[in-house]
């Protein structure tokens, strides 16, 4: 699985600009990362969502 970082304002920015939608970020916690949250409010077909959050994302690493 790949794992990657985008910041709140960020996503929400690129999604508007790519597809005139506005995007959700909600904090979905997980037993494994309490900081994980999810992105609603587009599809799977979205590709011009999909294609600026995949471009202004970046990995994550870890230390």
């Amino acid at each position: 699985m790949e794992v990657a970082v985008i910041g709140v304002g960020t996503a929400m920015s690129v999604a508007f600009d790519a597809a005139n939608k506005r995007i959700r970020i909600r904090h979905v916690s997980r037993p494994d990362d309490a900081s994980h949250s999810g992105i609603f409010g587009y599809a799977h077909d979205d590709t011009a969502i999909a294609a600026a959050l995949a471009k202004h994302a970046r990995p994550f690493e870890t230390s």
